[in-house]
């Protein structure tokens, strides 16, 4: 908080309103992604009221699984509980910028690439066909705000997108099987132990 805030100190002083609208009030896409997708391609006005619950059951299932690694997997490896945590709140989130998946990407490396592999490819898959799909041709002029939710008729970045988000949630179980191992620490892992 101490570094965000004195690295801030310029904007915030120039204009503190919008600091804290666009950090604190930002919002990101939903029904294009995981639950909230799902919530989209149902009938009604089922992504409505998702909306209104995504946000904090999202926080409810992250904020459990906080209290259930401190209860049950303390003695594990903090890198491989945050690892964890990166990858449920991505799994559960509400809504979904293509580009949160680079908040995973430091989380990879403490579980072997057997587990991890198939999370590499649908993630890879996905972002080459999204960057293309958008951008119509040019992955550097890619412009989401042009579509909503996504272009019509574009099944493989549907199918490549579930296919994504179920990769993410088999990472999650892999993690969780890692913590109630109670793997050792990294330092140990890495000699081979």
């Amino acid at each position: 908080g101490l570094v965000f805030l004195a690295g801030s100190i310029p904007c915030l002083v120039q204009d503190p309103a919008l600091v804290i609208h666009s950090v604190f009030g930002y919002s990101p896409v939903s029904g294009s992604w995981g639950l909230s997708e799902i919530a989209y391609l149902l009938p009604g006005e089922t992504l409505a009221r998702y909306r209104i619950i995504g946000k904090p059951l999202a926080l409810s299932v992250v904020l459990l699984a906080s209290l259930w690694i401190h209860l049950r997997a303390r003695n594990t490896s903090l890198f491989l509980r945050c690892g964890f945590l990166a990858f449920l709140f991505l799994f559960v989130t509400s809504g979904f910028g293509p580009q949160y998946l680079c908040w995973i990407t430091p989380w990879w490396v403490v579980l072997p690439w057997r587990s991890v592999r198939w999370h590499y490819f649908a993630a890879s898959a996905y972002l080459i066909v999204f960057y293309m799909v958008w951008s119509r041709g040019g992955w550097y002029l890619a412009n989401m705000l042009e579509y909503s939710p996504a272009p019509a008729g574009i099944v493989p970045l549907s199918f490549l997108e579930a296919a994504c988000w179920i990769s993410v949630g088999i990472v999650v179980l892999v993690y969780r099987n890692e913590l109630r191992r109670g793997a050792a620490p990294l330092e140990s892992r890495a000699i081979g132990l």
